[in-house]
């Protein structure tokens, strides 16, 4: 680790300030965590249980930033430069280009986010096992000509992960080991891939808060580990100032206004960050000398940054400050109760074992076994063929478990439950992303309904709701859960 521990004062925090921002985030109910440090002490962390210290989150677009640090070792090491044209780096797709602006197009234009699109190239590539994802984004519609206009584009940097994996002969996260994930001690993380294997670069990789810190922290220094250059001092510099305005239509929040820079973001404060969707953050302070990171699951990310510039700030001295000890300890209490909200309810005074026979469904689940005890509550999804789906789930106490009844691979979650009259409901926290699902199961005779609803419907369709028959373990039906 490369800060150590201390109280807010001796970082020139003030508790009190620091302790009425915690409170502002804690009403929000939906910040998983967050690591402050400040002149190379961490002046305060906590985690909304059930997140934890050690399971790595689910970054979206923070990622990117990732990928910039990549391409600024391979243009140090002459794999290719700002001024090479994408198709030079494949040439091979140049039978399928119908627009001849795709030949102007550079590193450049996607490091910044100007290739010329109108809208984010995913929505034109095609996630199927044979997919082609280079040759979706080559086909896909240009409106302006490159190096025009800003516009979001998550396309444009996995095309920046696809040209250093061709370029260097690896993917992005092989290639940044040795270069930096170690120095930073980033630990051996997953990083969602694309159909032939390419880092997705735009999303998909995942982190510790600790490990978002520590590259916020190497940002700080500019490019600097334990005073170490580690990113190239010219590459850095001009990755984090601004390369393109972003004053659009389509940028209403006052930090989203501020300028793009080689996937970076410049922020208000002559601040940057690295972000990704619904609140991660590697906020970087120059002029505090402080680095912030978070992880969460919200809507408004904007909302975050407000709570940093107009309560976090002003507590923020030039000097370190008299200690505090009657504020420090009332944030000491907070920090240790930090919990997102879960299900509280009056467990079964006796089991009772259910099963729903499922109508037909596009996920193929053929029954849900409801196993209802005074200790605990267990969902058990079957479909035929496939291994059973199980989620245990506390009355009072959230239990954890794993999990793909949602994805394509195991998650952690942690899930509490609740009887209420013909009703029982279950929540599931997925901790290693922002995601939380409710399961409202709700029984009238021997029909049941099943509406599931997840808090944000970033990347996912809306979860589908089943309709079934209540049976007991004999066949026969039943009318009754209680």
């Amino acid at each position: 680790m490369r800060w150590r521990t201390g109280t807010p004062e001796s970082a020139g925090i003030s508790s009190r300030a620091l302790l009425k921002w915690v409170e502002a985030l804690d009403q929000y109910e939906h910040v998983h965590s967050f690591m402050l440090i400040r002149n190379g002490i961490e002046a305060a962390s906590g985690w909304w249980a059930p997140f934890d210290p050690h399971t790595p989150h689910l970054l979206f677009s923070l990622s990117k930033s990732f990928i910039s640090c990549a391409a600024g070792f391979a243009i140090a090491e002459k794999r290719f430069a700002l001024s090479t044209p994408v198709l030079e780096i494949f040439p091979e797709y140049r039978k399928f280009i119908t627009d001849s602006r795709f030949e102007q197009m550079t590193i450049r234009h996607l490091l910044t986010m100007s290739t010329g699109h109108g809208v984010c190239s995913t929505a034109f590539f095609k996630l199927v096992p044979d997919g082609d994802l280079v040759r979706d984004f080559f086909t896909s519609p240009l409106e302006y000509a490159p190096g025009e206009r800003f516009v979001y584009n998550s396309g444009a940097t996995f095309m920046l992960s696809a040209a250093l994996r061709r370029t260097t002969g690896e993917n992005p996260s092989r290639y940044l080991r040795p270069r930096m994930l170690d120095a930073l001690d980033i630990g051996e993380r997953f990083w969602e891939k694309s159909p032939d294997g390419t880092d997705f670069g735009g999303w998909g990789y995942r982190l510790t808060t600790e490990e978002i810190a520590s590259f916020a922290l190497m940002l700080l220094e500019q490019g600097r580990v334990n005073g170490v250059r580690i990113l190239p001092e010219d590459y850095f510099q001009e990755s984090v100032r601004q390369q393109i305005s972003t004053e659009t239509p389509a940028n209403a929040n006052a930090d989203w206004r501020q300028g793009y820079g080689y996937q970076f973001w410049r922020c208000r404060h002559n601040a940057f960050r690295a972000d990704g969707a619904c609140g991660q953050y590697a906020l970087v302070m120059p002029e505090q000398n402080m680095v912030l990171a978070v992880t969460a699951g919200g809507r408004n990310m904007q909302q975050i940054l407000d709570t940093v510039w107009d309560i976090l700030l002003p507590g923020v001295a030039a000097a370190p400050l008299p200690e505090d000890p009657e504020n420090r300890q009332r944030l000491s209490e907070k920090l240790a109760g930090l919990a997102l909200p879960v299900l509280h309810g009056e467990a079964p005074r006796k089991k009772k074992e259910l099963i729903i026979e499922l109508a037909s469904n596009q996920e193929s689940l053929t029954h849900i076994a409801i196993a209802l005890h005074p200790e605990s509550c267990t969902l058990t999804f079957k479909r035929s063929g496939m291994p059973d789906e199980v989620i245990r789930a506390g009355w009072e106490k959230p239990l954890a478990g794993e999990t793909a009844l949602e994805d394509h691979e195991n998650r952690p979650v942690s899930a509490t439950a609740k009887l209420c009259g013909s009703t029982l409901q279950v929540r599931c926290i997925f901790f290693s992303t922002p995601f939380i699902s409710d399961y409202r199961f709700t029984f009238e005779g021997n029909h049941v309904r099943l509406n599931r609803k997840r808090n944000l419907s970033f990347r996912y369709s809306p979860l589908e709701d089943f309709e079934g028959t209540l049976i007991l373990p004999d066949g026969k039906n039943s009318n009754e859960i209680h």
